[in-house]
């Protein structure tokens, strides 16, 4: 705590309201706990109060504590009452405090507090945010970072090409989906919760209203709607989100302006219309969201509170005062979120970074601690979207045996051959149930884009694939396929990608070996001419 000579600044005092609701929360605390918290608050940086409450399982946010913190102090005692650093008193307010002489990790806040960049409003907002979505709900690590993230973007969605969409999961009820749903209807723009729609109710209230839409239960909303779970998977790119119905008698609008060459133009109004489904949406579900839908969400993954985790219920939140701070924070910089250019992080796929990029925007124009705090969360929540899928699985699996093999190219019938006996591995549910063949294998490669050749392999001739086949395939439908491009050990062919000890190498290889030769022994032999 420092003094400094300036004139006297005249601010605000906190409601009573507020200071009761504070002292009743904080009544809850050791008072060791709470001796330690008033001091942080009267020596140190905002934030060492905040967490020595909140490991305390008391939550709260900046705004609550920049307000308690003035009760501390002689009015308008502080310089600037929503410093982020130490509190700094003005000439003469020292003498009336009581306060002991600082300390070395004071004079260490205090030199920490001058290097650091003064927090932007943004910044304060998000960290609100932040802090009250950790109030009422128990989310997983980086998760309430998005969110608050999140949150703000839903005032700002129309000024960018991509709009976010967030997908809440869970293995089991329970697991605070519901209220994360009503925490984020309260705080998001002009929120809309659809428990049951139709197809065309839907797209008409997006078109008229741009709301922010939040579908629960989603895992029973989207069953056996496939027009609706379009309609979702189409309304996050603003460039093609739209659907086109007929609409006889709908009114034509006067438009006088010469359309572009190449626009889309309805020269007949009478008989087609076109609805945006473009809009922010959440969607909860228990288990898994439909994959090419999950593919565009950034996904949550709820769990159920522990006993020792603690949390607030949803009451007696002003959320009118968020929704005013994130529609004024949005205007004011209206123009710079429309332009903004985030660096996005290498290592996220094409689609990762599109839906990331407005929140990235959002972070880097808030500045202070959020642009790391934004990509931190990108990197660490779209890592689990990056999950092999059935066919990768199989992919791996043919590469490793050409490489086991030493071979350059394989038939269709000894390919089959040798991983029919495999009813062991991850792309099992491929098969249905069944054997697999020639027929079957030709159309996995179809799909890819891949056709038998005729090859000649020893003294055999018939149609087959070759590792080059294989390999580009690999790199372009398996994640990450750089980290599987070595070569396969022989403890994953015997335990599937569990590494064994190396004490035990020996026997593994004699295993290997006996394998290796069974598996060769059984595939069938051209007859000799």
């Amino acid at each position: 705590m420092k003094t400094i000579d300036t004139t006297t600044n005249n601010y605000p005092q906190p409601t009573a309201e507020l200071i009761d609701d504070i002292r009743r929360r904080l009544a809850e605390v050791p008072l060791d706990v709470l001796e330690r918290a008033h001091h942080a608050l009267m020596h140190e940086p905002i934030q060492a109060a905040g967490s020595i409450l909140w490991k305390a399982g008391v939550c709260l946010c900046s705004g609550e504590l920049y307000e308690y913190r003035k009760t501390l102090f002689p009015p308008n005692a502080l310089v600037d009452p929503l410093t982020q650093g130490a509190p700094v008193l003005q000439n003469g307010s020292a003498d009336s405090l009581s306060a002991s002489p600082p300390t070395a990790d004071d004079r260490n806040a205090d030199r920490l507090s001058a290097l650091q960049t003064i927090n932007s409003p943004g910044a304060i907002l998000l960290t609100d945010l932040r802090d009250v979505i950790n109030r009422y709900v128990v989310l997983p690590q980086m998760v309430a970072e998005t969110l608050a993230l999140w949150i703000v973007h839903t005032y700002a969605f129309t000024l960018r090409q991509v709009t976010t969409y967030i997908g809440v999961v869970s293995p089991e009820k329970r697991c605070g989906k519901t209220t994360l749903l009503e925490l984020l209807g309260l705080l998001a723009n002009r929120s809309l919760t659809a428990a049951n729609i139709s197809p065309s109710a839907l797209f008409r209230v997006i078109e008229e209203t741009k709301p922010t839409l939040l579908i629960d239960e989603a895992d029973t909303f989207l069953q056996g709607r496939d027009e609706l779970a379009g309609i979702l998977n189409a309304g996050y790119r603003k460039g093609n989100a739209y659907v086109v119905r007929v609409a006889e008698g709908r009114l034509r609008k006067n438009d006088e302006r010469t359309p572009e060459f190449g626009e889309w133009t309805q020269e007949h109004a009478s008989d087609f219309a076109r609805y945006s489904c473009w809009c922010p949406k959440v969607m909860a579900a228990i288990g898994r969201l439909p994959d090419t839908l999950a593919d565009r969400c950034i996904i949550i993954t709820m769990q159920r509170k522990m006993a020792g985790e603690k949390c607030e219920r949803i009451r007696q939140l002003n959320a009118a005062e968020y929704r005013k701070r994130c529609d004024d924070f949005v205007q004011q910089n209206s123009a710079a979120i429309a332009s903004a250019r985030p660096e996005i992080p290498s290592t996220l796929n094409d689609r990762a970074a599109d839906i990331w990029e407005p929140l990235l925007a959002i972070a880097d124009l808030a500045g202070g601690e959020w642009p790391e705090l934004a990509r931190k969360a990108a990197l660490q929540l779209s890592a689990s979207e990056d999950e092999m899928t059935l066919l990768g699985y199989f992919l791996k699996d043919l590469r490793n045996l050409m490489l086991l093999k030493n071979v350059d190219r394989m038939l269709s019938r000894d390919i089959v051959a040798t991983l029919n006996p495999m009813h062991h591995r991850p792309w099992e549910d491929l098969r249905r149930g069944r054997e697999i063949n020639e027929w079957w294998l030709g159309w996995q490669f179809r799909q890819l884009g891949i056709r038998t050749r005729t090859l000649r392999v020893e003294e055999a001739v018939g149609r087959g694939y070759t590792r080059d086949d294989i390999e580009g395939v690999f790199r372009r439908y398996v994640p990450n396929a750089e980290t599987h491009l070595v070569q396969p050990t022989v403890a994953e062919e015997l335990s599937g990608d569990v590494g064994l000890p190396k004490a035990q190498e020996g026997q593994i290889q004699e295993q290997f070996d006996r394998l290796l030769k069974r598996l060769l022994a059984d595939m069938p032999k051209e007859p000799q001419q």
